[in-house]
């Protein structure tokens, strides 16, 4: 098992498959309730223990990903408090507007360019950033508020896959950034 900082809140923590299997993180387990919360402080004493990561109870959020030797990558993440005690009570009663990341995975370049090309097209004007997978042999278009049950987005289904669950952290560590922003005004250019 190897453990990893990232940062100052989060942890990136690789198992193989034996590991993975004696925590029940084996793709297809379901874990629950109470089950969910040992499992994770167990591996959150053993960080602490092992590299020194800070953890006093807050809430975490976790994201896995199986890997193809049958292991598994988990990313833990937490809010320091003092992050929230620099809020003025007047601007804790605002509710920040809600930004909304999305993944798509597509197949190919001419699917890249023709989405790409259809968000210009409707004067898309928020973030955007693509990476490349070398292994898939795929791309990842990351596009912020963006969803595909607007009917002016809607086209986007037909060339890419939304990708559940996703963690940008994940493509950035192991794929290839082709353009980090306007993304969308970059491959539209392409068509």
């Amino acid at each position: 098992m190897e453990f990893m900082k990232i940062g100052n809140n989060s942890l990136k923590i690789t198992m193989n498959a034996k590991e993975a299997k004696g925590y029940d993180l084996i793709e297809g387990a379901t874990l629950e309730g109470e089950e969910v919360k040992r499992t994770f402080e167990k591996l959150l004493l053993r960080a602490k223990r092992e590299i020194g990561y800070k953890y006093a109870g807050q809430k975490v959020v976790a994201e896995i990903f199986s890997s193809k030797n049958g292991g598994c990558e988990i990313f833990l993440s937490y809010a320091e408090e003092s992050m929230y005690k620099d809020l003025t009570p007047k601007e804790s009663t605002k509710k920040p507007p809600r930004s909304i990341t999305n993944i798509f995975a597509l197949d190919c370049l001419e699917d890249l360019i023709t989405v790409a090309f259809g968000l210009e097209s409707v004067s898309y004007k928020g973030k955007s950033a693509v990476y490349y997978d070398d292994i898939r042999e795929g791309y990842y278009i990351i596009l912020d508020d963006v969803s595909t049950k607007e009917e002016k987005y809607c086209f986007i289904s037909e060339f890419a896959r939304y990708i559940k669950n996703s963690n940008i952290a994940y493509l950035k560590e192991h794929c290839k950034c082709l353009a980090n922003k306007n993304a969308v005004k970059l491959f539209a250019m392409l068509k």
